[in-house]
């Protein structure tokens, strides 16, 4: 193969590892994003169901999910 040929060939294999890195990257972010909307959405149901407000309903969620070797988001 010719060294222009391996030269492209090269770029391209660089090009796609890095493209396919940032779109872990942004699927990651979005799954983060969707995590942190999820918890707050139980911080509020814990909050209406103990009158109670957003930090004490965070640490009861902790608790449960410790109590429980449970991921709160399952």
């Amino acid at each position: 193969m010719p060294d222009n040929h391996r030269r492209v060939r090269s770029s391209a294999l660089e090009v796609a590892a890095h493209d396919d890195k940032r779109g872990r990257a942004a699927s990651a972010r979005r799954d983060a994003i969707g995590a942190r909307v999820d918890i707050g959405r139980a911080v509020g149901v814990v909050m209406n169901q103990n009158d109670c407000d957003a930090s004490v309903a965070f640490r009861e969620l902790e608790t449960r999910s410790a109590t429980n070797s449970d991921n709160i988001l399952m």
